[in-house]
């Protein structure tokens, strides 16, 4: 990049285009980003708010296949697990359900009000979960962050928070909350010991090898 000079800015649409990327240019020219009505003029452009700037919105993709038992649970728990529900968006990505998976999801969006704000939408695609994720992703919009569930996940409190804080240091591209299973909760369904112990080393053996090799499994929620 020519720095301090005119040609700078032709320098990095053409870099940006080269990548992949098509800027959009500004109607005004800026010459720095630190003031309010600065945020509204860049919101404007992109189509977004000053908000999404200062709480990005973070969207929840569930890849579904014959799920009626889990999936209004799941959705529910995600909206109540949210610090900030009204900036969640829940995307169900169906492949192809025979059971009442849909239906229940269809009965909630009707039913928004029990969202808190959330905005919740279902979506078809081909069955598999890579095909899933990304039909979910496209449907998903411009949003700052994703995550993937299984439809039998629970996330953690202030989940969203979170994987914000997560991403926001430098470095950081992808994440995942720490493998746990139901049984060995206090609380959890009953379960005889000698399952309660095997199912506590597959916990250990996990939490050991994402912690130390970084590589988290799909039943995790990964960010």
């Amino acid at each position: 990049m020519a720095w301090g000079t005119g040609a700078v800015r032709e320098q990095q649409i053409d870099v940006a285009r080269s990548l992949g990327i098509e800027p959009i240019i500004l109607p005004v020219s800026l010459s720095d980003l630190d003031e309010p009505g600065d945020f509204n003029l860049v919101g404007n452009g992109l189509g977004c708010t000053v908000e999404d700037f200062q709480s990005p919105r973070c969207a929840v993709v569930m890849p579904t296949l014959n799920e009626e038992q889990n999936i209004e649970a799941c959705i529910r728990h995600t909206v109540a697990q949210a610090a900030r529900p009204e900036r969640l968006d829940i995307v169900v990505s169906d492949g192809g359900s025979t059971d009442a998976t849909c239906s229940k999801v269809e009965a909630l969006i009707e039913n928004s009000a029990d969202l808190c704000g959330a905005s919740l939408r279902l979506v078809h695609s081909t069955p598999g979960r890579g095909y899933q994720q990304n039909t979910g992703v496209s449907a998903a919009g411009s949003v700052r962050y994703l995550a993937f569930v299984h439809a039998d996940t629970r996330l953690p409190v202030d989940f969203d928070e979170r994987i914000a804080e997560c991403l926001s240091i430098p470095g950081n591209v992808l994440g995942a909350f720490l493998f746990q299973l139901d049984c060995l909760e206090p609380n959890g369904p009953p379960c005889s010991w000698f399952f309660r112990l095997q199912m506590s080393v597959v916990c250990r053996l996990v939490r050991r090898r994402v912690t130390k090799y970084e590589l988290p499994y799909g039943d995790q929620c990964l960010f």
